[in-house]
C-alpha cells in the first residue's frame, strides 16, 4: 500500500464501543500489521524450533506462534505495560485489542516468560536482521551517502543478582548495585545496532565489536563516528585512522593538554554565548600513542548553580574531530551537541517503555527484549514521519503516546 494514495483516514467504533479505552491505538497497531509487515517479518523468527536436523522435535500445535507472541510483545511495549504480570490485570478483557493483533485473547504472563526466555544467541541475530530490513523498506538510515552514527552506553541497574550477567561494575548512579551495560548505535533518528553486555564488560572492549557490526551494516563506506570522552583511546583513533572514516569525538581537556607540543601553546578563550568559551588549538597531537593527528577545539562551559558542595564552576573539554578541519569552532560545537538525539532515546526509552524492567532471569531473554524495545522505538519512529506529523520532528514519544492513547475519536 502507497501511503501516497492515503488523503484522509477515518477510525468509528461499533455500537460496542471495544477500542474507546485506548483512543487512536487501533490505528498504530493497523499501521504496524499491515503497512509495515511486522507479522510477517517475525516469522523469520524459530524460538520454539530446535536446532535437531537428524531427530527434529514435534511439539504439539501452539495458539500463540512466534509472529504473533512477538507482534503482541510490540503492543504491549507501546501500552506501556511495565511487567509480564500485568497483563491479566490490565488486558484480559481487552478482546477487541487483541483481535486487532490476530489473537482471540491475551496470553497469560507464564506464556510471555516462557517464550522470551526461549531466546538464544541465533535469535538475537534473527532479531538484527529484522530490525535491518524493517529500516531497509522504510527508515532513513541505511539510505544516506554519508551517514553520521551516534554510539553510547547506559546502565541498567537491576533489582537482583540472581538475574544471569548482572554483576557490580560501572555504575556511577548506583555503586556497588549489579547492573548490565547497553550499548546502542543511532543514526538518523534510528536504532541500527545494539549490545548487551555484563555489568563489569569494559566499554572499549565490545565497542570495537560494535563498529565492525556497524561496517558490515552500512552500504556506505563512509561515514562519521559521534561519541563522547569515554570512548576516547589509541584504539578506537588508529581504528578509524586505518579504515578511513572520520570522527567527532569529546576527549578529556588533561589528555590534550598533557602532550609536550600542546603545553607551551597560550589558550586564549573567547566567547560563544554567555556561558561557553571556545579556543582552536588546531591540528595537534591528542594520544601519543595514536598514529594520526587531529583538530581539536577545546570547551570551557560555566556550570549552572546548583545545592552540592565542592561544585566545579567551570568544566573544560576538549572536541577531536579529523572531518572538520577547516570548518569553524562554532559549527564543530554546534555539531558534536546534537548527539543530544541518543540521550533523549535513552531516556524516553528508560520512561515510557520500561526498558529497565528487564523481564528474564537469563541473560539472552534481556537482550531479546531490548530488541524488542529497539523494533518498537523504530516504529514510533517510523510512524511518526509518515502518519502522524501534526507536532512536527520535536514530538517525543510520551507525549505520541499520550495523544494516541487519550485522543478521543470520531
Amino acid at each position: 500500500m502507497d501511503l501516497r494514495d492515503i488523503n484522509n483516514i477515518e477510525i468509528k467504533y461499533n455500537k460496542d464501543n471495544k477500542y474507546s479505552r485506548f483512543g487512536l491505538l487501533p490505528l498504530l497497531i493497523w499501521y504496524i500489521r499491515n503497512i509495515l509487515d511486522l507479522e510477517k517479518r517475525f516469522k523469520t523468527l524459530t524460538v520454539k524450533t530446535k536446532r535437531n536436523h537428524v531427530n527434529p522435535v514435534k511439539y504439539r500445535e501452539k495458539p500463540y506462534t512466534e509472529e504473533k507472541m512477538s507482534l503482541t510483545f510490540i503492543v504491549l511495549i507501546l501500552l506501556q505495560i511495565e511487567r509480564f504480570y500485568k497483563i491479566k490485570d490490565t488486558l484480559s478483557d481487552e478482546i477487541g485489542i487483541a483481535k486487532l493483533i490476530g489473537l482471540e485473547k491475551f496470553f497469560s504472563d507464564q506464556t510471555a516468560y516462557n517464550f522470551i526466555n526461549g531466546f538464544q544467541k541465533w535469535h538475537i541475530d534473527q532479531l538484527q536482521r529484522i530490525n535491518t530490513n524493517l529500516l531497509l523498506d522504510f527508515g532513513l538510515s541505511f539510505h544516506q551517502d554519508f551517514p553520521v552514527i551516534d554510539v553510547d552506553m547506559t546502565t541498567f541497574s537491576l533489582e537482583s543478582k540472581l538475574r544471569e550477567g548482572a554483576v557490580p561494575g560501572y555504575n556511577k548512579k548506583n555503586m556497588g548495585k549489579p547492573c548490565y551495560q547497553w550499548s546502542v548505535a543511532f543514526c538518523s533518528g534510528e536504532v541500527i545496532a545494539n549490545r548487551l553486555a555484563e555489568g563489569n564488560t569494559v566499554s572499549l572492549s565490545y565497542f570495537m565489536e560494535m563498529l565492525e557490526n556497524i561496517e558490515k551494516l552500512l552500504h556506505s563506506k563512509l561515514y562519521m563516528m559521534r561519541l563522547d570522552a569515554g570512548y576516547l583511546s589509541t584504539e578506537v583513533l588508529d581504528y578509524i585512522t586505518d579504515k578511513n572514516l572520520f570522527i567527532l569525538c569529546g576527549c578529556k581537556y588533561s589528555y590534550v593538554m598533557a602532550q609536550p607540543e600542546n603545553k607551551v601553546k597560550q589558550v586564549e578563550w573567547y566567547s560563544y554565548d554567555e556561558n561557553t568559551w571556545l579556543f582552536d588549538l588546531g591540528v595537534t597531537k591528542v594520544v601519543k600513542e595514536a598514529k594520526g593527528d587531529f583538530r581539536v577545539i577545546l570547551v570551557k562551559k560555566k556550570q549552572e548553580k546548583i545545592k552540592i558542595k565542592k561544585v566545579i564552576e567551570y568544566i573544560q573539554y576538549a572536541l577531536v574531530t579529523n572531518f572538520y578541519i577547516q570548518q569553524d569552532p562554532e559549527t564543530i560545537y554546534k555539531e558534536y551537541h546534537k548527539r543530544q538525539t541518543i540521550e533523549n532515546f535513552f531516556k524516553e526509552v528508560k520512561n515510557p517503555f520500561h526498558s529497565t524492567k528487564m523481564p528474564s532471569a537469563l541473560f539472552r531473554g534481556n537482550e531479546a527484549y531490548l530488541y524488542f524495545e529497539v523494533i518498537a522505538y523504530n516504529c514510533w519512529q517510523i510512524f511518526k514521519k509518515t502518519i502522524y506529523q501534526l507536532h512536527g520532528k520535536g514530538i517525543h514519544i510520551k507525549q505520541l503516546q499520550s495523544d494516541l492513547l487519550d485522543m478521543p475519536a470520531n
